[in-house]
């Protein structure tokens, strides 16, 4: 199965600002889940075929006491890492698995996510993670409404089904795998920035914040 784009997340406020705009975008918002042992929470926009998930720290002091480090893009405008990361869903190629190294959620017990070295060794790009399935599973199987709350959720007046790509800008962005993902592009710019393609049924751009942005085609 070859990696395709599972979740894209962005760190921000815990005030959640970006929430009533996305719905005023007419994007539902579910309740989201806190990560016990992480130190992070999030609030998801669940579609079809992916989602986007905007995360803030709920603990510093358990972000800072866990591998992922995720206080350091939660607070990005000081330390300069990226605020920003990317997960696949897939195999990962025999060429690229050496770069990975398995990270066991605290609070999915079970669940092995790989990690992107760059993510200690290069923060100031998007952290990159893959979900494997290894056997296979059916498409339905690895769907993001299997994993998280409930049907409702994916029903937006907007009429958005997916993520269709995204362009995510950082200081000396380069794609970091040896196999091309479909939709997604790294650029080079001064400062971080998230560009999203969702589809819907009426044309326009919008953003959320300073960091990231919205285009319907």
């Amino acid at each position: 199965m070859p990696l395709e784009l599972d979740h894209v997340y962005a760190f921000c406020d815990p005030a959640l600002a970006e929430v009533p705009i996305l719905q005023q975008q007419g994007l539902t918002v579910g309740n989201g889940r806190s990560h016990p042992g992480q130190g992070t929470a999030n609030r998801c926009l669940m579609l079809e075929e992916n989602y986007f998930e905007l995360i803030y720290l709920t603990s510093e002091e358990e972000a800072r006491q866990n591998v992922l480090r995720l206080d350091r893009r939660a607070k990005w405008r000081t330390t300069g890492a990226s605020p920003f990361g990317i997960a696949f869903r897939g195999q990962l190629l025999a060429e690229d698995r050496p770069q990975f190294w398995a990270y066991h959620p605290p609070y999915t017990p079970g669940l092995v996510i790989w990690i992107h070295e760059a993510n200690s060794k290069r923060p100031e790009l998007p952290m990159i993670f893959v979900m494997e399935f290894p056997n296979n599973p059916s498409l339905a199987e690895v769907k993001p409404r299997v994993r998280l709350e409930g049907q409702d959720i994916l029903r937006h007046s907007l009429g958005s089904t997916r993520i269709e790509s995204l362009i995510a800008f950082a200081p000396g962005a380069q794609w970091p795998l040896v196999e091309i993902v479909e939709g997604v592009r790294f650029e080079p710019a001064p400062r971080p920035h998230l560009h999203l393609h969702i589809d819907g049924n009426k044309k326009g751009n919008f953003a959320i914040n300073e960091l990231c942005s919205f285009a319907i085609p």
